[in-house]
């Protein structure tokens, strides 16, 4: 998976408390540790983590855009942080450490068993005697354990384009001859949301795993997310933006509007009022209806999502309810593991074609 066009907003989709609970595992999992090797570190939060905790970090990743950013979140953070571009299935180094990580389903990437086993190979070459080596991965145990109580499952996570966890599923879902159906909706928020309504409403109609699986997928791409973003200070805080281009954003009091569709996240446009971010989001659906759904908005679900203030989000509402009479138009707030990272008060509207 390429992450050139994801790597510069990456954070705002991730969680931060995810990262605490990782040093926090380590730190209670691992003694008298200085050197570290993290492979697959992305934009470098665990990273920076431990470095302000005084240890020796060499941070890796393949992509170069999630190196790029990482680099810039350290001078922003100002720690000392090697950052190197190398293939965990082909590495070595100088001197022994005492601790590798391969953390955030970075290890989920790697889907052909030989390589598999030259990631542990390489990690134990690189280790000193009595190091340890810390990794995430999804287990056959969770599957193993609701298949027990189900037929089928059909299994809906993140787009593939932000987590490595959808193609372990697709390899683990292999082992367990056409039960477990993994759809990659290439979605998030209000529109995976979706999907898991539709999911639940085809088994209702008596659909199995695979039908439900097929039209989920020849459905993905039909969705449409647009983000309005009150404050530049957390995507300075991810790296999204550099520090001096966030501080000219605020002065200008430049408000981004983010767009996701499929597994690509633009910036679609740039307002300087939450009010005109609105109306530019709005005038946005309603092209996407007129070019993409048949110009016709009974073929679409639409969704208002928020963060932190609901009252600017069911005003937005009331409004998107006079445009289109007779839709039942939800409104939720934004998953943490994105408003985290955009901050408080931002607005997005939603649509998904209907199955």
């Amino acid at each position: 998976m390429s992450y050139e066009a994801f790597a510069y907003y990456y954070d705002s989709l991730m969680d931060q408390n995810f990262y605490n609970d990782y040093i926090q595992f380590i730190n209670e999992h691992v003694k008298d540790y200085q050197t570290v090797l993290e492979l697959g570190c992305g934009t470098g939060e665990i990273a920076i983590r431990l470095a302000h905790l005084g240890k020796q970090v060499c941070a890796t990743d393949i992509s170069k855009d999630m190196l790029e950013v990482a680099k810039y979140k350290c001078i922003d953070f100002k720690v000392d942080v090697m950052l190197s571009r190398i293939d965990m299935c082909d590495f070595a180094v100088d001197s022994q450490l005492d601790l590798i990580l391969c953390l955030c389903d970075s290890l989920n990437y790697v889907i052909d068993l030989k390589n598999v086993k030259q990631v542990f190979e390489n990690t134990y070459n690189a280790l000193k005697k009595g190091g340890s080596f810390i990794f995430d991965i999804d287990s056959m145990y969770k599957m193993e354990t609701i298949l027990k109580d189900y037929d089928e499952i059909v299994h809906i996570p993140m787009s593939s384009g932000l987590s490595g966890s959808c193609q372990t599923a697709m390899m683990l879902a292999q082992e367990y001859d056409n039960r477990v159906f993994v759809v990659d909706s290439q979605r998030i928020s209000v529109t995976q949301k979706y999907d898991v309504i539709d999911a639940k409403r085809l088994a209702d109609q008596g659909k199995s795993g695979q039908e439900i699986c097929d039209i989920l997928t020849e459905n993905k791409l039909n969705a449409s997310i647009y983000i309005t973003v009150n404050t530049l200070d957390y995507l300075k805080k991810g790296g999204r933006i550099t520090p001096a281009a966030a501080l000219l954003g605020g002065m200008l009091k430049i408000k981004p509007i983010l767009q996701i569709q499929g597994e690509k996240l633009d910036s679609f446009a740039k307002t300087r009022t939450m009010a005109r971010g609105t109306k530019i989001m709005k005038e946005a659906i309603a092209k996407d209806i007129k070019e993409r759904f048949d110009d016709d908005y009974h073929n679409v679900h639409i969704c208002v999502a928020y963060t932190y203030d609901e009252a600017p989000a069911l005003e937005l509402k009331k409004e998107l309810e006079e445009l289109y009479p007779g839709e039942n138009i939800i409104c939720d707030p934004l998953s943490l593991s994105v408003s985290c990272h955009i901050g408080p008060h931002s607005l997005a509207i939603a649509i998904c074609k209907k199955i």
